[in-house]
């Protein structure tokens, strides 16, 4: 899909000094990694808590949003908390109408 408008990217050192703004019609790609998860299945009833723990998930819990996707359906993680290498979530309840 088309994106509304694109996020605002600074550029910066590894000790965090401002090296510059890119240029809008660049490209910028995300260095995420997922190193676990700490569960694979969960109640269809939701308040599975998740946690993700990895690196580069930022740490604007207003930015960030969370979704568990499988068997033909999305379902809300409500984010409880963010670090940039733990996301802590809780899952919403299965619309027993999206599973047919």
């Amino acid at each position: 899909g088309e994106v509304d408008s694109l996020p605002s990217v600074s550029l910066c050192s590894k000790d965090g000094v401002f090296v510059a703004h890119p240029d809008p019609g660049v490209a910028v790609d995300f260095a995420l990694r997922v190193n676990s998860l700490s569960q694979h299945v969960g109640s269809m009833a939701g308040g599975t808590v998740l946690v993700l723990e990895g690196r580069g998930f930022g740490s604007g819990k207003n930015r960030v949003s969370t979704t568990i996707q499988g068997n033909g359906t999305t379902v809300a993680c409500n984010l409880q908390s963010l670090t940039d290498t733990k996301i802590t979530c809780e899952t919403a309840a299965v619309d027993a109408e999206m599973l047919g």
